[in-house]
């Protein structure tokens, strides 16, 4: 009797299920982490609170996007672990890609740490886009790190609609949000931060299409390649029993 498999869409709504229990069940993966994230948004609560709307408040608000934006993201490293332990269909994008690739605990924390760092440093905010080299680190690193967008739409929901006094005199008393997002972080303003968010979303769906390719293209090779290993083992294996054989037509084989 020829044996049915289940679907694609039960087979994800199954292990997506399972993957939602075991990271529940997880005190390391899910409730540290959840620790972590309340403990540090403690933090922030009152390391900046009440910054106001002072010149120096300007710097203090970047300042606090550019932590939120980095450390969220590089958290997500926390996800490999449990991938690696269960091929996980719900950890972070970038991760799951990643893991595809190298799954190995050690070798995933690495590169995905070093892919996410190499992003951060080009997303536009350490070095602003005109100040970064245009070989690789503008063209393209910058419009591919998601960072960059990330970055952008947190810079305009926040400046966009706010004044703040000027430093010295001269020229207008008040600088515009707008300003200060164009001229001093060199933000793109050309599109909406809902376009921003349109862009990361997408690469959501970009990244887990790409391990959803990965994982089918393991599938489908790692078969021929476990046949054609076999194959020479066997061929090897005949050689060392038989070494002064030589194979005739036919297959057969005749001592010498």
């Amino acid at each position: 009797m020829k044996r049915s498999h289940a679907g694609f869409v039960t087979q994800c709504l199954v292990l997506t299920k399972r993957s939602f229990m075991n990271m529940f069940r997880d005190l390391g993966y899910y409730w540290l982490r959840l620790a972590i994230y309340v403990a540090i948004t403690i933090g922030l609560a009152t390391v900046f609170n009440d910054v106001g709307y002072s010149y120096g408040s300007i710097q203090a608000r970047g300042s606090l996007i550019m932590f939120v934006s980095s450390f969220l993201t590089l958290m997500s490293i926390g996800g490999f672990p449990s991938f690696v332990e269960d091929m996980k269909f719900l950890v972070e994008s970038l991760m799951m890609t990643v893991a595809s690739m190298v799954p190995n605990f050690l070798m995933g924390i690495i590169t995905g740490a070093g892919i996410q760092a190499l992003m951060v440093l080009g997303g536009g905010f350490f070095r602003y886009r005109n100040d970064l080299p245009k070989p690789f680190w503008r063209y393209p690193f910058y419009y591919i790190a998601f960072h960059k967008y990330a970055f952008q739409g947190l810079f305009k929901n926040e400046f966009e609609g706010l004044t703040f006094p000027r430093d010295n005199a001269g020229g207008p008393i008040n600088l515009t949000g707008e300003e200060i997002l164009r001229d001093t972080w060199q933000v793109e303003m050309s599109y909406s931060k809902w376009v921003d968010l349109a862009i990361l979303l997408g690469m959501v769906a970009l990244y887990r299409l790409l391990f959803l390719v990965i994982i089918k293209t393991i599938e489908n090779v790692k078969p021929i390649v476990a046949s054609f290993m076999s194959a020479r083992s066997k061929q090897t294996a005949q050689v060392m029993v038989n070494p002064f054989s030589t194979p005739m037509h036919g297959g057969t084989i005749q001592q010498s």
